[in-house]
């Protein structure tokens, strides 16, 4: 998948290579290994973290989300210690934006998609250029169901320049060069602009993951924006699936945040227990 994902002449569906591979074909084999670790190993890991590890920072508010999605919740991939995905816990690697099974990928949740949602679209704040997170995220979705329209939040302003062709005539992709903001009120605050670009009737895949500035340190925007959206249902309802870094303190990454890794791990698993479809980026 990382050898063809610089190839701009198709989206995915495009044969390349002598042995006619797609790139479509290499993530839905990752998501067929994908699908078989969690039911093996990623079980066996499930059972063993709830045994011996069990919630001590579950949040206390009401959490809000679409309910018709809650019995996915507890299928996804596992929610490793470390809110590394699998590629960094079984393969070392850093940062992957690969290993993830996304709602679309359940036949059922797929068909009702289809059959209700106006359109798909995926939100991507801290979009970071469209070779990163953007491209991979618009790729994973294709095996299933593709999105028809992509919102990059970045304020970088080369960011636009970055979209092959190929890309901009399949997807309807708008490019808002500005800086995220939480519970400012301003035109730039998520909580203002999310209810402003998507309804009740589309199909919502948000990523969030907005680094600080300079310094991996102190506090971070992405816990206030998690607690504002969950206990707003208003908002809350708008998301059918959440991809989201959490930072906290982690020696590894040389992150010296004011959250302790435990509080991060509790918060995903207890999102999920409450119906929430989150997978912790990347």
């Amino acid at each position: 998948r990382g050898l063809l994902h610089g190839d701009t002449s198709g989206t995915g569906s495009q044969v390349l290579t002598k042995w006619k591979l797609r790139l479509a074909d290499l993530i839905a084999l990752q998501s067929a290994y994908l699908r078989v670790y969690i039911d093996s190993f990623g079980a066996l890991y499930n059972s063993q973290l709830n045994k011996y590890i069990p919630l001590a920072f579950p949040p206390s508010f009401t959490v809000h989300s679409k309910q018709q999605w809650r019995q996915y919740s507890q299928s996804l991939e596992p929610v490793y210690t470390s809110l590394r995905n699998w590629m960094f816990t079984e393969a070392g690697c850093l940062i992957d934006f690969g290993p993830y099974l996304p709602l679309v990928a359940f036949p059922e949740a797929r068909r009702i998609i289809q059959a209700t949602a106006k359109r798909r679209i995926l939100i991507d704040v801290g979009a970071n250029g469209f070779f990163a997170s953007p491209k991979y995220l618009l790729d994973s979705y294709i095996p299933y169901l593709p999105f028809t329209h992509a919102i990059m939040i970045e304020p970088e302003p080369h960011f636009s320049a970055t979209i092959p062709k190929s890309y901009s005539d399949r997807y309807n992709i708008t490019f808002q060069q500005i800086y995220a903001e939480v519970a400012t009120g301003s035109d730039t605050d998520m909580l203002k602009l999310i209810p402003m670009l998507v309804n009740k009737d589309d199909f919502v895949v948000l990523k969030f993951d907005v680094d600080p500035n300079r310094y991996a340190y102190g506090p971070t925007m992405e816990w206030g924006f998690l607690f504002s959206i969950m206990q707003n249902p208003s908002i809350a309802q708008l998301l059918d699936e959440v991809y989201i870094e959490l930072h906290f303190n982690f020696p590894t990454l040389y992150w010296d945040h004011y959250h302790s890794n435990w509080e991060a791990l509790d918060c995903i698993r207890y999102l999920r227990s409450q119906g929430v479809i989150v997978h912790a980026w990347p």
